[in-house]
């Protein structure tokens, strides 16, 4: 995959946004002035571990997508700002629901957080609903990348890595969905099952990687054998050049110098249907499967 080299001042800027909303993380601003507090402060590490990892990673994503394509088109400044607004938001609840859950397993710093069985479907409601805008403003912003892919000169490896990029990120808004359907339909005792629901997230993360990497292998093939088989056709064409530079008698050549052997046939048709039916495969998945491009035009004004 390419990788842009400078840092545009997007980035920047949104690098800068990030570093604010893990500032806002931070267990606590003040020096503790005892032993008690101190203890106090390193036992709320535990949810500040789980909420600065949440974090990392939607910046992680967001930092691939900007190194991998880096658009600044109004469209993209649009999404991203976007974006950007409901991390800063979602740091709140975040951290407030980290907070409430470690500190029932004992994990985290005693708080006293008045909050009611009544109260759970709405918060895990509200934090799902903040996670799935979340990730639809990532989908958005691949779609965007998509219908921007000629102009972004991207290969057909480079197309399938977008469009799996793509899929991860509508496989998390789907689960988000779910967990506010979970969290509004199950009775209030059983709401909490909202929030565990979030690790099927891993394999179908998992699921859809292998996938995509069987798609990018089969590409890889498609191109290995291609390149074998021109390799077998010009060992042909220098044979049959040889029978021509080296007949003795007569303006005809043979009819042993120009045909293959049996066994090299063997291997020289396998090989081409093999191209044939693993090169159609890329140009299904990078063409087929979205819409057109924008016209020339639009695509001309966003450079």
């Amino acid at each position: 995959m390419r990788h842009l080299k400078e840092i545009s001042r997007l980035e920047a800027f949104s690098d800068a946004v990030f570093a604010f909303a893990l500032t806002l993380l931070v267990v606590s601003l003040e020096v503790p002035s005892s032993y008690a507090e101190l203890m106090n402060i390193l036992r709320g590490f535990v949810p500040f571990a789980c909420t600065f990892a949440l974090v990392t990673w939607i910046w992680y994503e967001h930092n691939k997508f900007f190194r991998r394509y880096g658009m600044e088109d109004p469209f993209t400044v649009f999404i991203n700002g976007i974006l950007l607004f409901l991390v800063l938001i979602f740091v709140y609840p975040l951290k407030f629901m980290a907070t409430m859950v470690f500190a029932r397993f004992g994990l985290g710093a005693p708080v006293s957080i008045e909050i009611t069985n009544q109260d759970i479907p709405t918060l895990m409601a509200v934090y799902s609903l903040g996670f799935v805008v979340l990730f639809v403003s990532f989908a958005l912003l691949y779609s965007h990348a998509w219908r921007r892919r000629e102009a972004l000169g991207l290969s057909d490896e480079e197309r399938i890595m977008l469009k799996a990029s793509l899929g991860h990120h509508v496989i998390s808004i789907s689960v988000g969905l779910a967990s506010v359907v979970l969290a509004l339909t199950l009775p209030v005792r059983w709401s909490w099952l909202a929030g565990p629901w979030y690790g099927v997230m891993g394999p179908l993360h998992a699921w859809w990687g292998m996938r995509t990497h069987a798609r990018v292998e089969r590409l890889r093939a498609a191109r290995t054998v291609g390149a074998g088989a021109i390799v077998l056709a010009a060992m042909y064409m220098l044979r049959l050049i040889s029978a021509v530079l080296h007949e003795a008698r007569g303006p005809s050549i043979t009819d042993a110098a120009l045909d293959l052997r049996p066994a090299e046939l063997g291997i020289l048709v396998p090989l081409i249907a093999c191209v044939l039916a693993l090169s159609a495969w890329p140009a299904a998945v990078s063409e087929r499967s979205f819409p057109d491009d924008a016209p020339a035009a639009w695509v001309e004004e966003q450079q």
